[in-house]
């Protein structure tokens, strides 16, 4: 599907807090795009914010809109050696202070946030599930999340906005060093937008336009 990628570039505050030097960028898809937002969270992550960061003068680079969470793609055939059923995985997840989401669309599809993960998501895939009972006298056998699923990032629909001009994005804050010059900041930060907009070339569509503090809003 195609899909235009909208890069806007703010100069005035947006949300709460002491935010009125930042500058702002949202990612939104086109009318027609039937795709989340959150889809494209991971690109946000690994290719805009990492970007921006670089910027000189640049403090840091904050991301709103779009949850970072853990994929969990359990594999049926493993589980059903094991006699285990995906709603077992999510048991001992939970079990083991993992809450872990089903999607009642992708019964083999389990998700956890990284904001409620307690161990590092390196190594969830070492997690103990169970210790299996061998057939004939065989040793137990230690069954580990890695050994019945694969993991990889994503992002959810953080929910609640925020939105630019009514629809879904994703916004990202530029937060400046105190001794930056701002003037040479918002024209270098013009030069990483243009550089971004080419790196998603070929094969989208993409739009850049300045917008004011009033086209981005929380909530509907």
């Amino acid at each position: 599907m195609v899909w235009i990628l909208a890069i806007f570039l703010a100069t005035s505050a947006f949300g709460q807090g002491d935010v009125g030097n930042a500058r702002w960028l949202a990612l939104t898809t086109v009318p027609g795009n039937d795709r989340s937002i959150a889809d494209y969270g991971t690109i946000a992550d690994d290719a805009v914010r990492p970007r921006l960061q670089r910027v000189p003068g640049v403090s840091y680079v904050e991301l709103f809109g779009a949850e970072a969470y853990l994929e969990i793609v359990l594999t049926p055939d493993r589980l059903s050696s094991l006699q285990r059923t995906p709603a077992d995985v999510a048991a001992a997840l939970n079990e083991a202070q993992v809450p872990a989401r089903t999607n009642a669309s992708e019964p083999t599809v389990l998700s956890v946030s990284l904001q409620d993960l307690t161990i590092s998501p390196d190594d969830l895939g070492n997690l103990v599930l169970w210790f299996q009972a061998g057939e004939d006298g065989a040793p137990a056998e230690i069954v580990a999340l890695g050994d019945v699923a694969t993991i990889r990032p994503g992002h959810h629909d953080a929910g609640g906005g925020p939105f630019v001009h009514g629809d879904p994005a994703i916004v990202l804050s530029v937060h400046p060093l105190p001794e930056a010059d701002r003037a040479r900041l918002a024209n270098d930060l013009q030069v990483a937008v243009n550089d971004l907009n080419h790196a998603f070339l070929p094969g989208n569509e993409i739009v850049l336009r300045m917008v004011d503090r009033d086209a981005i809003t929380i909530g509907q």
